[in-house]
């Protein structure tokens, strides 16, 4: 889809030039307080972790070292999760027309240059795999696997879990993985158990499951290496494989 197609309200993403980066990534490098910063999703691309707020509604990058994050895209509306592609940013973000939506930033022109509503109006992570994209609806436990070009759902999978924040890492789908009680996301924090699950694509079945070593709002991991933000807190925790316990 092209830019002129776009409703209005996409064009007003917040690029200021006097905040430019490098020449050819034309990104506000305003600096953000991680430790202040609500995460609710997360993308490594090489060694920058790529990161959303729903309430703070923008797009951050940091170093995998977790050093100062500097905001890239300043949005219009809360931005829940984002994937990093080579002619930019896909992002699932509030507005559309039934309130959720799929949007492709640009960074070379510091703008929205495509969008598609998310089916249903709802999706939370996101993922790029296989030149597909893969959107977790995570309350109704489906991944679905969409065509960027239209946003059209190629299917539907269903989990055992309520899955979100998706990643994949050669080849395998790395999400986050809630275990609720019989009230699904309104169960006491009690009655839920989460996971780093590596699901197998073509199935929706889990590999192997990693306890989490708190309830997370977002996840990613190049498979060696665990980037997740804390539901209760704030910012960004890494840890190991190694020092994540097999869940049971």
């Amino acid at each position: 889809m092209s830019r002129d197609a776009l409703p209005s309200e996409l064009t007003v993403p917040t690029f200021d030039s006097s905040h430019a980066g490098r020449q050819n990534d034309r990104v506000d490098d305003t600096g953000v307080d991680l430790a202040t910063l609500k995460v609710s999703g997360l993308a490594l691309e090489g060694e920058t972790l790529w990161l959303t707020s729903m309430r703070d509604q923008l797009v951050a990058r940091v170093d995998t070292d977790l050093g100062t994050a500097s905001a890239v895209v300043r949005f219009p509306h809360p931005v829940a999760d984002v994937a990093p592609a080579a002619v930019g940013l896909w992002i699932v973000a509030g507005g559309g027309e039934n309130g959720r939506q799929c949007v492709l930033w640009s960074r070379d022109q510091g703008t929205a240059i495509a969008r598609f509503d998310c089916p249903g109006g709802a999706g939370g992570g996101l993922a790029l795999g296989g030149d597909r994209l893969w959107l977790t609806h995570r309350h109704s436990r489906r991944l679905l696997v969409l065509d960027p070009a239209t946003g059209a759902v190629e299917r539907s999978i269903a989990t055992e879990h309520e899955i979100f924040s998706p990643s994949f890492v050669d080849g395998a789908l790395w999400v986050a993985e809630a275990k609720t009680g019989l009230f699904g996301r309104f169960s006491p924090q009690s009655e839920s158990i989460y996971f780093f699950t590596p699901l197998d694509p073509e199935r929706g079945t889990a590999c192997e499951r990693l306890a989490a070593p708190v309830p997370p709002a977002a996840m990613t991991t190049d498979g060696r290496r665990f980037w997740y933000a804390p539901r209760a807190g704030l910012g960004v925790v890494a840890t190991t494989r190694a020092a994540l316990v097999p869940a049971p």
